[in-house]
């Protein structure tokens, strides 16, 4: 039984994401390309290589720059899916 969730994240070039959140814990692995992803109220530079957390409950967008940005992202989110304590929501910042 899988409990870990992947997914492969592409960003074209200066496109930013919906803001999201959730009561999941994500790791992004950065794959390809430079950005900035904000975290509540934190903001991130990434590049190749860098790796970085998303803890639950904080509202997180991506920004990519110049090139395509491909984020690797691992969680927990089908435990909590599991258990039925899985809560996410999207597009609805308080900075947006």
């Amino acid at each position: 039984m899988a409990l870990m969730d992947h997914q492969l994240m592409q960003l074209d070039p200066d496109v930013t994401t919906l803001p999201f959140r959730s009561t999941s814990n994500a790791i992004a692995v950065i794959v390809e390309g430079h950005g900035i992803s904000s975290i509540g109220n934190e903001a991130f530079a990434w590049g190749p290589k860098d790796v970085f957390t998303m803890p639950q409950g904080n509202w997180i967008t991506h920004r990519s720059g110049a090139e395509r940005g491909r984020l690797f992202i691992y969680s927990d989110r089908e435990v909590f899916a599991r258990l039925g304590l899985l809560k996410e929501e999207y597009g609805n910042s308080p900075r947006a």
